[in-house]
């Protein structure tokens, strides 16, 4: 679960409002303002720690190690109705 990250504008500054879903599946929201957090990206990093906790033990918290060349494997295999050649060329 990754959860959601909008950013709100209220009458004085900003802010940006984090929802998610807890483990009993209500969904919950953590407000953070833009003093102390000015860019989503540091919103992200500031909930990183909850993100991990929520999704322990979970399919979430699998990482699975994948390569580029695994990866366009992949890709080649879903692609459907191209031509012969144009497969050979993608795959060189």
């Amino acid at each position: 679960m990754k959860g959601t990250i909008r950013r709100r504008k209220p009458a004085t500054g900003c802010k940006w409002v984090y929802r998610y879903y807890d483990q009993e599946r209500k969904l919950k929201q953590i407000t953070f303002y833009s003093r102390t957090h000015p860019t989503e990206a540091d919103v992200w990093k500031a909930t990183e720690r909850l993100r991990h906790k929520l999704n322990a033990g979970t399919d979430y918290s699998r990482v699975e190690r994948i390569s580029v060349s695994m990866a366009l494997d992949q890709w080649l295999d879903s692609l459907t109705g191209l031509k012969a050649q144009t497969l050979r060329c993608y795959s060189r």
